[in-house]
């Protein structure tokens, strides 16, 4: 499949504290992605360390169609 994705930049606390949330913009349909297991001190620090290789992780994902029934890519921190 030939897309475009886009992620748009910052990123979403999780309501209930449980990780973020960062949006990709894929063929004009935004697409939730969720990274969770991160401790709650240190959202921002692992998303400022580790923003392109979720991007990264997150883009072969969204190329594979790899998402859940509800259209959404979580991951793990581990993972990252």
């Amino acid at each position: 499949m030939n897309q475009s994705i886009t992620f748009i930049d910052g990123f979403d606390y999780l309501p209930d504290g449980a990780g973020i949330k960062i949006n990709a913009l894929v063929a004009g349909q935004i697409i939730p992605c969720f990274i969770i297991n991160i401790e709650s001190d240190k959202f921002a620090s692992f998303y400022a360390d580790y923003q392109f290789d979720i991007e990264d992780v997150l883009e072969q994902k969204l190329k594979n169609e790899q998402w859940n029934e509800n259209g959404e890519v979580i991951l793990s921190a581990e993972n990252i």
